[in-house]
């Protein structure tokens, strides 16, 4: 039974580009006991006391991206493991997520009590993922083939990463043809789960009727509106669904991840499987994939996409410690381009 704890980011996302805006908000710690120190002994003079220990805001923001991946469109639907575990309404206990190996690489030396204390915590600032009444994790959004209003809907790619919603709204009714498409429903914001929680300059938007979801897309392919692909929701999710099914065989084949074709990607690749094999490196293409050995004990993923981004942007990074990594340019990626790369 296939389960996003089987290296758990391992499909690329469409959701690639970066921006600096969406990082979380300082908050106060997340305080954990651990279990790993001892505690005093138990007398009549001497009270017994957890001893804390703290997630820092680069530990909460990593956490809170792996729980938000894990039911997102490009994991969740496939993962027969989880939906097992749901409940009729979508619904997965804390403590199912909490014993996952990337949760626990991310809170070390806690218990599956504290991992799910952490991740109660950090739930709370999602725009995606919401805690239950009694204390579970569901999505906010319908799964791509139950959404009711993917005929109504927008995928709009390409615009201002750092946008505010109000603004993405501005721009989208500042267009001369917005009186065939608006007013508009709603805006979602896409983010980029592969690193830093970004947005990534794709937008859901929801209008009144189908006529006018058209009326949308051909307004942004007339250039009327500014971005680099436009297309009815509901063929983003089925375009999407189908390149998601080709990466699988591939990979199932022993093919990795192909040369990237299919959604641009921005979910994390993941390498070790739930039973701890390794699963073999992907297939690349020569001149667009940079490998790096021996990073450094300290090295993570946004340490190695900032390390890359000299030399174009980055597709994904598939990397696990102690493990190569392999990394490929976005650039590369969509335009067939090779990638600039360091001879150091």
């Amino acid at each position: 039974m296939a389960s996003p704890f089987e290296g758990a980011n391992s499909i690329p996302q469409v959701q690639a580009e970066q921006s600096s805006e969406s990082t979380i908000p300082a908050q106060e710690p997340v305080t954990l006991s651990s279990p790993e120190l001892p505690q005093a002994e138990s007398n009549d003079n001497v009270a017994s006391e957890s001893v804390p220990f703290e997630l820092n805001d680069k530990q909460k923001t990593a956490l809170l991206r792996q729980i938000e991946y894990y039911l997102c469109d490009l994991s969740f639907p496939y993962d027969e493991f989880l939906q097992s575990k749901a409940d009729a309404s979508g619904a997965i206990p804390v403590s199912v997520l909490a014993d996952s190996p990337r949760v626990q690489a991310l809170v070390p030396n806690a218990s599956s009590e504290d991992r799910a204390v952490a991740i109660k915590a950090v739930v709370p600032e999602s725009d995606s993922i919401e805690l239950t009444s009694d204390g579970q994790v569901k999505r906010l959004h319908p799964l791509p083939s139950e959404d009711p209003k993917a005929s109504t809907s927008v995928y709009l790619a390409g615009l201002p990463k750092g946008a505010t919603e109000e603004a993405l709204r501005e721009l989208l009714l500042k267009s001369n043809l917005s009186d065939t498409y608006t007013p508009i429903v709603s805006i979602r914001r896409q983010r980029d789960l592969q690193r830093d929680r970004s947005f990534t300059g794709h937008i859901f938007v929801e209008v009144e009727t189908a006529e006018k979801a058209a009326a949308l897309v051909k307004a942004a392919n007339k250039g009327s509106i500014t971005c680099t692909k436009a297309k009815i929701l509901k063929d983003y999710y089925e375009s999407q669904a189908q390149s998601i099914k080709e990466q699988r065989e591939r990979r199932a084949k022993g093919g990795g991840s192909g040369s990237g074709k299919g959604p641009a990607g921005g979910c994390e690749g993941g390498q070790q499987s739930s039973n701890g094999k390794k699963r073999p490196a992907p297939e690349v293409e020569s001149g667009l994939v940079l490998r790096f050995e021996a990073p450094g004990e300290s090295a993570d993923r946004e340490a190695l996409a900032k390390a890359c981004e000299p030399f174009g942007e980055v597709a994904y990074i598939r990397f696990s410690r102690g493990d190569k990594v392999w990394a490929q340019s976005l650039c590369a990626l969509c335009h067939g381009s090779r990638s600039k790369r360091s001879t150091d």
